[in-house]
């Protein structure tokens, strides 16, 4: 009896642990229309944005970028928290894979920017979708972002899933990759 007591108790003390963690981190942004609430990872981040201390990561003061300052404590105390591991390579990794761009050159601190990714406008987060890979690495048929017209607040073309307009080949074109082959 003692032992089930003591578990029962243990089992109580971790579920409050977990409850009043779950109140202390920010809501997930709502729903849109048709009920997608976007990515776990793009939820994760944005609410690891806004719920890490501003001494590791925090939003630009214009809300379109986040800046990553202590690396070593970003991966001891706050990956952990929001995701399944603590390497910031890792992070990277899917930031990469979600078209997010460094805009930084520093190594002392790390600021990536995404045009759908904005701290007052939760409500496009669906819209962030994680690339394919066409090419072997991945990188053929990127799009190509101009971070100072990204920074004068002038957004690319992009589709309705948020991924970038594609250029059609003219007939021109076709022929002559044709005629290559």
């Amino acid at each position: 009896k003692i032992i089930i007591i003591t578990r029962k108790k243990e089992n109580e003390m971790s579920r409050r642990a977990a409850a009043s963690k779950r109140a202390a981190s920010p809501p997930p942004p709502a729903k849109n229309g048709d009920g997608n609430a976007g990515s776990g990872f793009v939820l994760k981040l944005f609410q690891m944005v806004n719920g890490a201390p501003d001494e590791l990561v925090a939003w630009l003061p214009s809300g379109d970028a986040f800046k990553i300052q202590d690396l070593d404590r970003l991966e001891e105390e706050t990956l952990p928290t929001y995701f399944r591991h603590k390497r910031f390579q890792s992070l990277v990794r899917q930031l990469n894979f979600y078209s997010f761009r460094k805009v930084n050159k520093e190594r002392t601190f790390w600021v990536y920017r995404h045009p759908l990714f904005h701290r007052d406008r939760p409500e496009d987060l669906h819209l962030l979708r994680r690339r394919t890979c066409p090419g072997v690495d991945g990188r053929k048929n990127r799009a190509e972002f101009d971070i100072s017209s990204l920074e004068k607040g002038a957004a690319p073309n992009l589709d309705e899933g948020g991924q970038p307009i594609k250029k059609k080949k003219t007939t021109a074109t076709k022929k002559a990759t044709t005629a290559k082959k």
